[in-house]
C-alpha cells in the first residue's frame, strides 16, 4: 500500500472535517449551502471574487440574467456565520475552517490549527478561545461606606456583599466591625480599585488584538451568573470581592486547586503539599492546616498573586482567575499575561512551548514586591514563584 505524502494525508483530514461540517446540526436542511462548501474547498488554493462564484458555482453567466454578484455575498455571509456556528459547537477539533476576504482578490476557505500558536500570547490565550469566542472580563465591585456628615467614605478589605442590599450590607459592618458602625452611613459599591481597572484594560487590548474584536469588560453587580455557563470568562478579585471565584472556589470542580488565598488571614495563602522551594520563599510561618492544604503566612510581607485556569465546571468555555488581596498585584500578574517577552520567559522557566497545548488546568504562584511612589504605590515585576 502505497504511503500517503503530508500534503495526501493533510487533504485528508481537510475534506473529513468538511464533511462532518457539512453533516452538522448547523447545516441542517441547507443543501446548498454544503455544495458551496464544499465548491470553495475544492477552489480553496485561489481566492475567488463574488462574480467568479456567481459564474463557477451557481452557473451564472456575466451575460445571464440571473447573475448578481450581491446574491453570492449574501451566501458567502450565511455560510460563514455556519461555520461560525460549527466552530462553537464543536469542541475538540484540532483545525476551524474560516472564509478569509483578502482584499480586492476574493473569498477563501482556509483551515486554521488551533494547537499552532503564532505566538507566546496566542499560545496562553488560545484555551479561552478554543472553547468560544464569547470572552467576558469581570471585575469585583468594592463596598464602600459613605459618611454624609463626615465627607468621606471608608471601606474594610473583609467586609461585602454581593447584592445591592443596602440593611445586609449595614449588617456585615456592624456584625465585623461594630466600632464603624453607624445608622446614618450610606453603603454602596462606588469604586473599582486602580490596579483591577489596569489589568482589565490589558487583557481587554490584548485579547481583542488575539479575538479580532474586542471582549466585554463587565462589574460582578451587572453580571448574569447564568451567562458563565456559556461562554469563556477572566475573573478579577478575590473571593470576599468577586462572588464568581468565591463560588468557583467552593464547587467541588475547585477540589484539584493547589493554591488560593486563605479565608481568614489577609496576606496569608493555602497550599496543597507545599514544595520546600515554595516555602524558602515565602518563609516559614505556617499558621495551620485544613482540608484545602496548608496555611502560610509569608515571613516576607510581600502580597501574593495567583493565576487560575479551569476548565468552565458548566463543560463548556474556560475559567481563568487572577486573584491577590493586592491591587497591584492583580496589576502585574495582568501586565505579565499580556507582555509577549514577560510570558516567554514564564514559559521557559516552567517547561512550556507553542508548539505544545497548554494543560486545561494550571495554576501559577506570584509575589510581588511593592515600594512607595508618588500619589500611587509602584511595584516591581510579579515574580513568579510556583506553578502546578
Amino acid at each position: 500500500m502505497t504511503e500517503m505524502s503530508p500534503d495526501d494525508q493533510q487533504r485528508a483530514e481537510f475534506a473529513l472535517l468538511v464533511k462532518r461540517i457539512a453533516n452538522s446540526e448547523e447545516f441542517e436542511s441547507a443543501e446548498e449551502q454544503c455544495r458551496l462548501l464544499a465548491f470553495l474547498f475544492e477552489n480553496r488554493k485561489i481566492p475567488m471574487e463574488a462574480r467568479d462564484i456567481e459564474v463557477r458555482h451557481f452557473g451564472y453567466g456575466m451575460t445571464h440574467r440571473k447573475h448578481n454578484p450581491a446574491h453570492s455575498r449574501e451566501r458567502i455571509k450565511d455560510l460563514r456565520a455556519r461555520l461560525h456556528a460549527y466552530k462553537l459547537a464543536a469542541a475538540g477539533e484540532r483545525f476551524r475552517c474560516e472564509i478569509t476576504t483578502k482584499g480586492s482578490e476574493g473569498y477563501q476557505l482556509i483551515f486554521i490549527n488551533w494547537f499552532e500558536a503564532a505566538n507566546t500570547l496566542e499560545g496562553f490565550w488560545k484555551t479561552d478561545l478554543y472553547w468560544n469566542q464569547t470572552v467576558t472580563i469581570i471585575c469585583d465591585s468594592l463596598l464602600f461606606f459613605y459618611d454624609v456628615r463626615e465627607h468621606k467614605a471608608f471601606r474594610y478589605v473583609n467586609t461585602n456583599v454581593d447584592k445591592p442590599d443596602r440593611e445586609r450590607a449595614k449588617a456585615e459592618l456592624f456584625r465585623l466591625h461594630p466600632e464603624a458602625f453607624d445608622e446614618h452611613l450610606i453603603p454602596g459599591h462606588l469604586y473599582v480599585d486602580v490596579g483591577t481597572a489596569h489589568a482589565s484594560e490589558l487583557l481587554r487590548k490584548s485579547l481583542t488584538e488575539v479575538l479580532s474584536y474586542s471582549p466585554s469588560v463587565q462589574l460582578t453587580n451587572d453580571f448574569r451568573s447564568d451567562v458563565i455557563k456559556s461562554s469563556s470568562v477572566i475573573l478579577l478579585g478575590n473571593a470576599r470581592t468577586n462572588p464568581f471565584i468565591r463560588e468557583f472556589l467552593r464547587s467541588p470542580d475547585s477540589q484539584q486547586v493547589s493554591f488560593r488565598l486563605d479565608d481568614e488571614n489577609i496576606g496569608a495563602v493555602n497550599i496543597r503539599d507545599p514544595k520546600d522551594s515554595e516555602i524558602a520563599i515565602l518563609g516559614r510561618d505556617i499558621v495551620g492546616a485544613g482540608a484545602t492544604g496548608t496555611t502560610i503566612k509569608t515571613a516576607t510581607g510581600l502580597p501574593i498573586g495567583i493565576v487560575t485556569r479551569a476548565p468552565n465546571p458548566t463543560g463548556r468555555g474556560t475559567i481563568t482567575i487572577l486573584c491577590s488581596d493586592s491591587t497591584m498585584n492583580i496589576a502585574k500578574m495582568a501586565e505579565c499575561l499580556t507582555n509577549e517577552e514577560r510570558l516567554s520567559s514564564l514559559f521557559r522557566r516552567i517547561g512550556w512551548s507553542n508548539e505544545v497545548e497548554r494543560p486545561a488546568r494550571f495554576e501559577l504562584l506570584f509575589q510581588t514586591r511593592l515600594w512607595p511612589g508618588g500619589l500611587y504605590d509602584q511595584a516591581a515585576d510579579a515574580e513568579l514563584i510556583g506553578w502546578r
